[in-house]
């Protein structure tokens, strides 16, 4: 049965593997054809078995700088694809229910999709966690250092801890050391602020 589409109230999309050449159309790297991700890793300078443990959440804790190495280049910017501004027409027209997709590269949202219209069951890399206090960071915060492979770290500062470093004193001579000292300053010392410094981690479902 053929559908019409401008007899349609509403639609349900569904974007899953078959419909991921949107994305690669884009210039996002794939994970599993001859030229993707998968297909172009040295698993043996890496350190892992097969290439899927790149993205398996126990080598990320045991080493996350392997998973920045590899996925660095999802982390660049990308255009949304004449697809991606379908869909957001749809959403414009009254059309859209909802959309389904298993891509994380978030460009339906770039597109200008309302993030309550958009279905991610594999997570998207628009946002990162903070592995250790928790706090969310957007994807434009990690790109400068995910793009070139180096693991991003927390920037918040920990609560009441800093850490004093006290200047470099020459010893006095015994010709001022009876004269009387002036007001007591308060601190003579640098207090830095000490960083969560945990690992970001996109909130993409690993397995």
């Amino acid at each position: 049965m053929q559908c019409n589409l401008y007899n349609c109230q509403t639609l349900l999309l569904t974007h899953f593997p078959n419909t991921r050449e949107n994305s690669v159309s884009c210039g996002i790297p794939d994970f599993r054809s001859a030229t993707g991700i998968y297909n172009n890793l040295d698993i043996a300078e890496l350190g892992v078995g097969e290439a899927q443990e790149v993205f398996s959440i126990e080598t990320f804790n045991d080493d996350p700088s392997i998973f920045y190495k590899c996925a660095s280049n999802l982390f660049r910017t990308y255009e949304p694809s004449d697809t991606h501004r379908f869909v957001k027409w749809l959403e414009d027209e009254g059309r859209l229910l909802r959309i389904y997709t298993q891509n994380i590269d978030g460009l339906e949202h770039a597109a200008g999709v309302s993030k309550s219209k958009i279905c991610q069951p594999h997570g998207s890399l628009e946002t990162a966690t903070c592995t250790t206090c928790g706090k969310r960071y957007s994807k434009a915060d990690i790109a400068v250092r995910a793009r070139t492979g180096i693991v991003p770290r927390c920037s918040r500062p920990k609560k009441n801890k800093k850490a004093k470093v006290m200047p470099t004193t020459k010893r006095k001579s015994s010709r001022l050391a009876g004269r009387q000292r002036g007001p007591q300053q308060p601190d003579d010392g640098l207090e830095i602020d000490l960083h969560c410094c945990g690992v970001l981690k996109p909130d993409i479902v690993f397995m």
